[in-house]
């Protein structure tokens, strides 16, 4: 059975056709690429398209970021914070959202920090291992993980099909819970939920089970081109913090 991925999202300043089964959201583009289970699949990351010649300098004013705050990478897009990393200074967000050593900034333009994908990540399919940090700049004070909490990042041998899940981005703005329907979806990190409200700018978000533990940051989502069936993936980051 063909799947085809809503076109909610592109990279920066990068345009194509949008397939004839996709939904065309603001002439935004969308990958192919066959899955293991040899369906093919139409890529939708939920990172808006921002078109801009040059941008300002970024400032280095005091920062105090937070999970679910939103994060820009000047000259590709809006994404959002999905977890904080006190111990190591990093901030975990999809590997989509910026080229690896570019910098991240706040809406307002104070510096936050560098990219970097994690080195699990080859960067060659959508559904690739789609997880990286942010080495925060000396300037931003480490916040909260104020919509999971300090929970413990899972493996995805501790996440079952039919457990919770909630999730938030800094597009949609509130919390939003469903089922996990497959703790392996293509891919050894891949986590996939029933879809609800996501869309541009919600890629890196948080999600998590209440009272067990963070799964991991948004990757996308699809919808069974025969109707129904409308997803959200995940990727859990437990795998990139343990390498250190």
């Amino acid at each position: 059975m063909k799947k085809s991925l809503i076109a909610l999202a592109a990279l920066a300043v990068t345009t194509a056709p949008v397939p004839a089964t996709a939904n065309p959201v603001d002439q935004l583009s969308s990958t192919a690429q066959m899955s293991s289970n040899s369906l093919i699949s139409e890529v939708s990351k939920f990172i808006p398209t921002i078109r801009v010649s040059s941008a300002p300098a970024p400032q280095t004013g005091n920062v105090v970021l937070h999970q679910g705050d939103r994060i820009n990478f000047p000259g590709q897009g809006t994404c959002t914070v999905g977890w904080i990393d006190h111990s190591t200074r990093r901030a975990y967000t999809a590997r989509h959202c910026g080229r690896d050593g570019s910098t991240a900034t706040t809406v307002s333009n104070q510096m936050v920090g560098v990219i970097r994908h994690s080195p699990l990540s080859h960067g060659k399919s959508i559904n690739d291992y789609d997880v990286a940090y942010i080495e925060l700049s000396p300037n931003v004070t480490p916040g909260e993980n104020k919509f999971s909490g300090n929970l413990r990042p899972l493996n995805n041998d501790q996440i079952a099909p039919g457990d919770e899940v909630c999730a938030v981005g800094a597009h949609s703005r509130r919390v939003s819970c469903s089922r996990v329907i497959n703790n392996r979806e293509g891919n050894p990190f891949l986590v996939s939920a029933h879809q609800t409200v996501f869309g541009p700018g919600d890629s890196g978000g948080p999600a998590w089970v209440p009272g067990k533990g963070f799964v991991g940051i948004i990757h996308g989502g699809y919808q069974n081109i025969f109707g129904g069936d409308r997803r959200v993936q995940f990727f859990t980051i437990e795998s990139t913090r343990a390498l250190g």
